[in-house]
């Protein structure tokens, strides 16, 4: 039998498991793909789609600082706030999502076209 404190943290570890089950499956579910494309893409593409995952991942950390520190709102620090200041873990969640899938929109739109002259 727990004590009426205790099923808090019972109830805090079951939703922590959750949000770990749903970020492993949405990390299976884009990541894998995204890395799959990369790795079948041709040997002259695959350095501007490599650079593009290393920039947004480590951009989020590295230009807020050149730009002044922690004053300067960059969505990578609304996430953080989210997450840490405000202790809202779905929300955080979603905005990192949609992060991800507008950073995986503006490198599909940027990759180069194939015309159809060259098939």
């Amino acid at each position: 039998m727990t004590a009426p404190g205790e099923t808090i943290w019972l109830l805090a570890y079951l939703r922590s498991l959750r949000y770990a089950l749903w970020t492993t499956i949405l990390c299976l579910l884009i990541g894998y793909p995204f890395a799959y494309f990369i790795a079948r893409a041709k040997k002259r593409v695959q350095p501007a789609l490599l650079m593009r995952v290393s920039i947004s991942c480590v951009g989020e950390f590295v230009i807020p600082a050149l730009l002044g520190g922690a004053e300067n709102i960059m969505i990578g620090r609304v996430v953080w706030d989210e997450m840490f200041s405000s202790n809202n873990w779905p929300r955080a969640a979603a905005l990192a999502v949609v992060m991800i899938l507008f950073i995986m929109a503006a490198g599909h739109k940027g990759l180069p076209r194939r015309s159809r002259e060259s098939d």
